[in-house]
């Protein structure tokens, strides 16, 4: 690319940044219903469950769906991943539903923990090109050199 933009490049207008975060931020709210709905149905459809799932709310508003080892007799409850070894070997003495249902939650929750942290990642970016524009003077407006 020598002196033009290529013809394939779309430059984003201020008008269709503020869309694109418009669009993007209903978008995150519905992923944050998703994620209340899932363990609520989580937590209705799991009924012994030393392993629970839940809603993590970190900072700057950022959210993620966890899996958090319940604490057996006064225990400390912590956050696991399921393939780590100590969920694995717990994993292996379930049931066949159970491990089922274990994993069909688990891909949700990679799912919807990937769709969130996108869509907050291009929030994030669309903030740092609007600013970026407001940076460059218009060509009204030129800059004054000395």
């Amino acid at each position: 690319m020598t002196g033009a933009v290529a013809a394939d490049v779309k430059i984003l207008s201020k008008a269709a940044a503020h869309e694109r975060i418009a669009e993007l931020q209903q978008q995150l709210e519905r992923v944050r219903f998703d994620m209340d709905r899932e363990v609520a149905l989580f937590n209705a459809t799991v009924r012994q469950k030393p392993i629970g799932l839940l809603v993590q709310k970190q900072q700057d508003q950022l959210v993620y769906l966890r899996w958090k080892w319940q604490g057996d007799r006064g225990g400390r409850s912590r956050y696991v991943m399921l393939d780590s070894a100590p969920v694995k070997k717990w994993l292996q003495v379930q049931e066949s539903p159970v491990r089922r249902l274990y994993f069909r939650f688990a891909r949700v929750v990679v799912y919807l923990n990937h769709l969130y942290a996108c869509h907050r990642m291009e929030l994030k970016r669309l903030g740092v090109y609007l600013e970026q524009l407001d940076a460059i003077p218009s060509s009204e407006n030129p800059p004054e050199f000395r």
